[in-house]
C-alpha cells in the first residue's frame, strides 16, 4: 500500500512539473509573439506615418528598403515628362548618332540635335554630350504643348566658359530684365536662371569648371528656387505666375544669335511637371553622383 501511495505521489509531482513546464513555454511563446507583433505594428505605423507625411518620397523609400540608395540610386520618375540620358541616349544603349537624343520618359519629346560632329568636343563621349560652343545645340518643339504650371528642371553639366551670353537651355524671348519664358544662361560672370521676372543670379565660380547637378524649381507658389548638388543656393519671387513654353525649347543655345552657344558637357536633362521636394532633389543628385 505504501508503495502504491509513493508511486501516486511521484506521478503527481511529475505531472505538476510537466504542467508547469508547459505553462512556462506557453508564457514564453506569448511574450515573444507579443513582442514581435508590437515591433511589426510599430514598423507599420512608422511606414504609414512616413508615407502620409510625404508620399512623394516613394522612390527614395524604395531605395532605402532595398539597399539601393548607396549603390545604384534611381531617379525620381513621378511627374517626369522628359528625360535625356547620355549613357543610354537612344533608349536601347549608347550610340554615336548625333542627330537625336531620345526621350527616355516615353512621352515622345525627343531632342533634335544640330551641327554636332563625331569629335572629342562635339558629340558623344562615354557618358556625355559635348557642346563645342560654336554651333552645337538641340531643339524640342513638342514640349511647348505640355509644359505649363509648376515645373522642375534638373541637369548634370560641366561648363567650360561663362561669358558672352552662352545659353544652357531655355525658350525665352525679350530683354534680360524681363524675359518671356524659361532662361538658363551665362551673362556678366553670372549664371542667370529662372523664368519671366523670377530670375536668380548665381556667381559663375559656383558652377564653372565643375561637375554639378543643377536643379531649378519654378511656379507661382514659389517663384524660382535654384539647387546645386542638392542644396538650395538661391531663390527669388517677383511675380506669381507659372512658367510656360510658348516657343520651342532649346538646349545649348541662348536666343537666336551667333556665338551664344554652350561650351561643355551634359550628362542628362530632365523636366518634371511639378515641384520636386527637397528629398527628391537630393535623390536625383545622389543618382547623378553614382552614375557620373
Amino acid at each position: 500500500m505504501r508503495k502504491i501511495k509513493q508511486e501516486k505521489g511521484s506521478m503527481a509531482v511529475y505531472v505538476s512539473i510537466v504542467l508547469l513546464s508547459m505553462l512556462f513555454i506557453l508564457m514564453a511563446v506569448f511574450i515573444t509573439s507579443n513582442s514581435v507583433m508590437k515591433s511589426q505594428i510599430e514598423t507599420t505605423v512608422g511606414i504609414k506615418e512616413s508615407y502620409e507625411a510625404d508620399n512623394s518620397r516613394a522612390d527614395e523609400i524604395y531605395d532605402s528598403l532595398t539597399g539601393n540608395s548607396n549603390n545604384n540610386p534611381s531617379y525620381v520618375s513621378n511627374g517626369r515628362i522628359l528625360h535625356y540620358d547620355a549613357i543610354n541616349n537612344t533608349g536601347s544603349g549608347h550610340s554615336s548618332t548625333t542627330t537625336t537624343w531620345k526621350d527616355l520618359s516615353e512621352n515622345g519629346n525627343d531632342l533634335t540635335l544640330s551641327n554636332f560632329g563625331n569629335t572629342s568636343t562635339s558629340g558623344w563621349s562615354t557618358n556625355a554630350l559635348n557642346f563645342d560652343g560654336v554651333d552645337d545645340f538641340g531643339t524640342v518643339s513638342t514640349i511647348q504643348n505640355i509644359l505649363s504650371g509648376e515645373t522642375t528642371i534638373s541637369t548634370r553639366i560641366y561648363s567650360e566658359q561663362y561669358n558672352n551670353y552662352r545659353g544652357i537651355y531655355g525658350n525665352h524671348s525679350g530683354n534680360y530684365d524681363y524675359v518671356n519664358g524659361i532662361l538658363a544662361q551665362y551673362q556678366n560672370n553670372l549664371l542667370r536662371i529662372g523664368y519671366n521676372s523670377n530670375i536668380a543670379d548665381i556667381n559663375y565660380s559656383d558652377v564653372n569648371n565643375k561637375n554639378i547637378t543643377l536643379t531649378v524649381q519654378m511656379g507661382a507658389s514659389i517663384g524660382t528656387k535654384v539647387y546645386i548638388n542638392g542644396s538650395l543656393v538661391s531663390e527669388v519671387k517677383n511675380e506669381e505666375t507659372n512658367p510656360s513654353a510658348s516657343n520651342e525649347f532649346w538646349i545649348g543655345r541662348s536666343l537666336n544669335y551667333t556665338n551664344r552657344y554652350f561650351i561643355g558637357q551634359m550628362n542628362n536633362f530632365m523636366i518634371y511637371n511639378r515641384i520636386l521636394s527637397d528629398s527628391e532633389i537630393s535623390q536625383n543628385y545622389r543618382a547623378d553622383e553614382a552614375r557620373f
